[in-house]
């Protein structure tokens, strides 16, 4: 199944389409969800139990996510338009936090259904072929977590990384859901009420997960330190880079992120000779590293002693104030000093903060520039 999905998708050749790729994975899932929704709603309306009921509604719940999730994939590779300049992809995120928000909805539901089982003490009744539906249902949700993740893995896919783990759990709860109708048939006892509790909390949970991270996806997530790290690396393997700082990643969807950095350059270069090296580093990362990129060119490398003199002020108080971790970008021109001071935005929270900080570096200079005026820009780094 996965060589045949990865096949169609052309994966690995000139004309690799991952949306095609992740929609024939979505199809799967929903053939397979649905079957595994029918086998357990089946199980759990003949015997009465919500615990297999609760989690068949958890597996139509997966084909309604995989069904979203294509429509969201489908909508958000729609062309950028006059409304809509950077193009759709977010419309991705707000499909997973519509399904976020039945999930949570159906998962308060059967908690409240399985603490009524407990009160009023009802009982259930399986048969022979319960235990092994059920036990054929973890096997073919087992299959969906290999595809999901190798597939994942491939095409370096979040989404379906994210059901894969996603389906380990359903796993790990229909086993949850066996050992009830286990215990159930062979020594008679009923805890179909708790079990259902349980496969509850799951669900809220998994509903909260997801919609934490889908909510942080749609407010703007801070790209991982490994992300950073190999930008910075592939950026300062340049000949005439002399370093990178600001590093930024936006995302308009899944597949449409734009990288903004600040690229050191020294300061004798012609307008021209950096304007072109800096046209060729965004072609050639953005192939490499599957991010459009936008660099910001800085000078470096000035000597003049108003500079140094500049320089050696700014470490001293680097030294003495609180957060301030370190400067960049400085400038000075026309009785004014320009450069960026980098704090640390763990300390640093509030904007309030940072206009003190401001002025406590600005005053600590004036005693030594009195001549100067300060334009200070606060940077974050956490």
């Amino acid at each position: 199944m996965v060589n045949l999905i990865l096949k169609l998708g052309k994966f690995g050749g000139p004309y690799e389409d991952r949306a095609k790729i992740s929609t024939y994975t979505g199809f799967f899932g929903i053939i397979t969800n649905v079957i595994l929704s029918i086998i357990k709603v089946t199980i759990g309306l003949v015997s009465g139990s919500i615990s297999v009921l609760a989690d068949g509604v958890n597996n139509i719940f997966d084909v309604f996510s995989a069904v979203v999730t294509i429509i969201g994939v489908k909508l958000s590779r729609k062309p950028a338009d006059k409304e809509h300049p950077y193009g759709h992809g977010r419309i991705e995120y707000l499909s997973a936090l519509i399904i976020c928000i039945f999930v949570l909805i159906v998962g308060i539901q059967f908690l409240f259904a399985s603490y009524k089982k407990i009160v009023n003490g009802s009982k259930d009744e399986y048969s022979f072929i319960s235990l092994i539906l059920m036990n054929l249902s973890i096997l073919i949700k087992v299959y969906i977590v290999v595809v999901y993740k190798t597939i994942g893995e491939k095409i370096d896919s979040s989404p379906l990384k994210a059901t894969a783990t996603d389906a380990i759990g359903d796993v790990l709860v229909t086993s949850i859901v066996l050992i009830n109708i286990f215990t159930n048939k062979i020594f008679k006892i009923h805890i179909d009420g708790i079990i259902g509790i349980i496969v509850s909390i799951f669900i809220i949970f998994s509903a909260f997960s997801l919609l934490k991270d889908t909510v942080s996806n749609i407010i703007g997530e801070a790209p991982s330190d490994d992300i950073i790290k190999e930008i910075k690396d592939s950026i300062n393997s340049y000949e005439d880079v002399k370093g990178c700082h600001d590093v930024r990643v936006v995302s308009f969807g899944p597949e449409d992120k734009f990288a903004i950095v600040d690229v050191e350059f020294d300061h004798n270069m012609s307008i021209y000779d950096v304007h072109s090296i800096v046209d060729n580093m965004e072609h050639q990362l953005k192939n490499q590293l599957k991010l459009n990129f936008i660099i910001h060119p800085e000078p470096a490398g000035m000597k003049a002693k108003k500079y140094k003199d500049a320089e050696r002020e700014i470490e001293k108080i680097m030294e003495t104030t609180r957060a301030f971790v370190g400067f960049h970008d400085l400038i000075i021109r026309d009785g004014v000093i320009n450069f960026d001071a980098v704090v640390d935005g763990n300390i640093i929270k509030s904007y309030g903060d940072r206009d003190k900080i401001d002025k406590e570096i600005e005053n600590k200079l004036k005693e030594k520039f009195k001549d100067y005026t300060f334009n200070i820009e606060i940077k974050m780094r956490y």
